[in-house]
């Protein structure tokens, strides 16, 4: 027959098995420059844009411009943006960038750089990363934090204050007043 009946400790070995030998970094580095950053390349919406719609209304910005991964997950918005280094901090591991957005947004944001990185943004605002099409909780992990070394290593390591950049990465918001914190997935010098 086309389906068989396993018992849930059968179920958890064949799962286990799977998981085990399921190479997360191939998959990412795979999927990076071919389906990943171009997927978020051609959703990125301004942050000139979406901040001020997340100021009016959280759940409409969420709507129109983000992702809801799961139930009861903040919406994740990619998002795009040009801005100019005020601070570099790196005085603990998980190291951030902050950034003067201008006086359009009247704004400053943070773009995480690790290299510790306690963020599921990325792997959460791509649809066809979804914990259904991974052996379990331990490979849909795994992706996680291939996707964040992938995107450590596209940063450029000579970045100091006064650059000023252009960005891509993906922000989650769970509240209109909160901070903006950006995993980067694209970062350049724009002088």
């Amino acid at each position: 027959s086309a389906c068989s009946v396993v018992s849930i400790n059968e179920d958890k070995e064949r799962r286990a098995q799977r998981s085990a030998a399921f190479d997360s970094q191939a998959y990412v580095a795979h999927n990076w420059n071919s389906r990943i950053v171009p997927e978020i390349q051609h959703d990125a919406v301004p942050l000139a844009k979406v901040l001020p719609a997340i100021a009016a209304n959280l759940d409409a910005a969420g709507r129109a411009h983000g992702r809801i991964a799961s139930e009861g997950a903040p919406y994740v918005f990619k998002v795009s943006g040009l801005g100019k280094i005020a601070m570099i901090d790196r005085s603990s591991r998980t190291g951030s960038i902050t950034l003067f957005l201008g006086a359009l947004t009247n704004k400053q944001a943070r773009l995480l750089i690790g290299p510790v990185l306690v963020n599921s943004d990325i792997r959460d605002s791509l649809p066809f990363i979804d914990f259904n099409n991974f052996a379990d909780q331990s490979a849909f992990a795994a992706i996680n934090r291939a996707l964040n070394t992938m995107a450590l290593r596209a940063l450029p390591t000579d970045l100091k204050v006064g650059d000023t950049i252009r960005f891509i990465g993906v922000m989650s918001v769970a509240r209109a007043d909160a901070p903006v914190e950006i995993m980067p997935v694209q970062v350049e010098r724009a002088n």
